[in-house]
């Protein structure tokens, strides 16, 4: 056998940047003590936080999925909000809605732009109750975030990080079923 030196030139004309960073693809849920943390301390950063006597719990789900054309879904499946006050009693606030926007994603920052809710459902238990329907929108919220596959966290400046989990799931405008399914091919 014989062994040959060889030498390859390669010529890059043009390098083109991926549109987004492969690594947020795909459904993210919040995981809502990151999310609480995050509120506490940036409540107690402006010298307030929570009175004595009251506390607070949150429950339910809140989805993100970014997809390969730059389309973000947000979902909040009964995400609720509960104050209780000693020797009072307490309320709650559940979300459900669904929004769609756009999204840039670099490797360092990620960008959501035009996030426009589909519909928001917000019922509150005590003291008026009701379920009220207000769209809304985010015009662009971004921060700087790191990704694997199993997290994604992202710390918007000025705020604790908040950490999201990969999941298995498909988001699709349920109009308000805080039971909202999609399994994911």
């Amino acid at each position: 056998s014989t062994e040959a030196d060889q030498t390859f030139i390669v010529q890059v004309d043009k390098i083109e940047e991926a549109a987004c960073d492969p690594c947020v693809l795909g459904t993210w849920s919040l995981q809502l003590d990151t999310f609480r943390s995050m509120i506490e301390n940036a409540m107690a950063a402006q010298g307030g936080g929570l009175p004595p006597g009251i506390s607070w719990e949150f429950s339910g789900a809140y989805f993100m999925q970014f997809v390969d054309e730059e389309i973000v879904r947000e979902q909040r499946a009964g995400l609720t909000i509960g104050f209780a006050m000693d020797d009072v009693g307490g309320f709650s606030t559940t979300i459900d809605s669904f929004a769609t926007g756009t999204y840039q994603a670099d490797g360092e920052t990620i960008t959501v732009n035009d996030l426009i809710e589909a519909y928001a459902r917000v019922s509150t238990t005590v003291p008026f109750g009701g379920t009220y329907d207000f769209p809304s929108a985010i015009d662009q919220a971004s921060g700087e975030y790191e990704c694997d596959d199993e997290t994604l966290t992202i710390a918007i400046a000025g705020f604790d990080p908040i950490v999201w989990d990969r999941v298995d799931k498909i988001l699709e405008p349920d109009q308000g079923d805080s039971t909202a399914t999609g399994a994911q091919p």
